[in-house]
């Protein structure tokens, strides 16, 4: 099950999440999306969690994997590489952004440019 607002019960483990990424990342990020949201609720009195988030921010979106230990307001946080994170060189596959992540893209484009140039082909920007 997915969902894209973070349930009452996992926004404490999610925000210890973001933070342990951002500071990896050193950019801001926000968490548009739960991924397995019943196997992260029935995790929460297991000694390690795993979370599965996306998380949209410079322009992309990637669904990560946490391990968080600890609890209940205190986590240490692992962030768990998948394959593709592994392999020296590869960029992580990103995802597209649900609506809203990228509201100010053109804006931002816009402060920064005299004239932006939008290509559309086959419903993808």
């Amino acid at each position: 099950m997915f969902s894209e607002t973070v349930p009452a019960g996992l926004r404490l483990q999610a925000d210890a999440a973001l933070k342990c990424f951002e500071a990896q990342e050193g950019a801001a990020f926000q968490v548009t999306g739960v991924a397995n949201v019943q196997a992260a609720l029935d995790d929460r009195k297991a000694p390690a969690q795993v979370l599965e988030l996306v998380l949209c921010g410079q322009g992309r979106c990637e669904l990560r994997r946490f391990e968080l230990r600890g609890g209940p307001k205190e986590f240490d946080v692992t962030i768990l590489e998948s394959e593709d994170h592994k392999t020296e060189g590869v960029v992580p596959a990103e995802l597209d952004p649900p609506p809203g992540a990228r509201a100010s893209w053109l804006d931002d484009k816009l402060a920064a440019h005299t004239f932006v140039v939008l290509v559309f082909y086959r419903g993808l920007w």
